[in-house]
């Protein structure tokens, strides 16, 4: 296999802020950037001050503002906490092979934390399981921390109505020293192993992305400048120098599709434990199809 790229390190999983809701309950930006600056934004922060801003607003016996959510399948993404907890959904052994990574205790911990965050905390709305409930309830101002892919958050400088956000890197694990940024997308220019001349194409490619003068050359923070509400939020994405890790695993597809594109088991409340134990086999099954399909023999086949 042959790829040639010039990316740099692209943001992954981060926590938007509603500034207006951690006003409104004591927690000021400079306060939260602070925390982070400290290293002291961790999971137990993060959940003490999502406790403070779920609140009855109204007096009438239900929740209207929630502490918590996320976007995508569940109202959190428990894969960005395995990796702030120091560990891997998956890694490659010394034969870059793919080996099954949830089954060490610090993704165990990352996610039976999630499993608690959504079912025994209490700061996460829970009446409707619906996919996409919580980035509604954030576009309508009425979730104070929310965890979402980079990627997304373009889409809600306007869509957040009259509110402004501002971004926090994921918090870190108690098995972690530091901050993990963990990269979904990586930009590269990939060769097909039976393409006829992969040295020349290798070549041009080199040729072409090579670092000329004349061309532009942007650092990850500087695509967000239009998409954010303060020059700390741009600080936040210059903390991934240093911090980041591919996040890997998707080019298996049932592992991609069963285990990294769900809940983790959160929504239906089944203990960390079971679910990595459950889903071990079928997911290194799923790799070791990769693995033979990558292989000589599968080729000659």
């Amino acid at each position: 296999h042959y790829t040639v790229s010039t990316a740099k390190d692209g943001v992954g999983t981060v926590i938007l802020f509603n500034k207006r809701i951690c006003a409104e309950y004591g927690i000021s930006d400079e306060y939260l950037y602070e925390l982070q600056e400290n290293r002291e934004w961790t999971w137990d922060k993060c959940l003490e001050l999502a406790k403070r801003c779920t609140v009855d607003t109204n007096n009438d016996g239900k929740i209207d503002i929630w502490g918590f959510g996320a976007y995508g399948p569940a109202p959190v993404i428990p894969e960005s906490f395995v990796y702030s907890n120091g560990a891997y959904c998956t890694y490659l052994d010394e034969n870059m092979h793919y080996v099954y990574g949830l089954n060490d205790p610090a993704a165990v911990e990352a996610i039976e934390f999630c499993r608690m965050l959504v079912n025994d905390s209490g700061v996460v709305y829970s009446d409707d399981w619906t996919y996409g409930m919580w980035e509604k309830l954030w576009n309508r101002g009425k979730i104070a921390f929310y965890q979402v892919y980079s990627w997304e958050i373009s889409n809600y400088v306007a869509n957040l109505q009259n509110d402004e956000f501002g971004i926090l890197l994921n918090p870190i694990g108690p098995q972690a020293t530091d901050y993990v940024n963990a990269q979904n997308i990586h930009d590269g220019w990939f060769i097909s192993r039976n393409a006829e001349d992969p040295e020349a194409l290798a070549a041009i490619l080199h040729d072409y992305l090579y670092p000329y003068d004349w061309k532009e050359d942007l650092e990850p923070w500087e695509y967000f400048e239009n998409t954010v509400f303060d020059d700390e939020s741009l600080d936040t994405i210059r903390l991934i120098e240093g911090r980041s890790v591919y996040a890997l695993g998707e080019a298996a597809t049932w592992f991609r599709n069963n285990i990294l594109w769900s809940d983790f088991g959160v929504l239906s409340n089944v203990p960390a434990r079971t679910f990595v134990e459950t889903n071990e086999a079928p997911s290194q099954a799923a790799f070791d199809e990769l693995r033979f399909f990558n292989s000589e023999e599968a080729v000659s086949e």
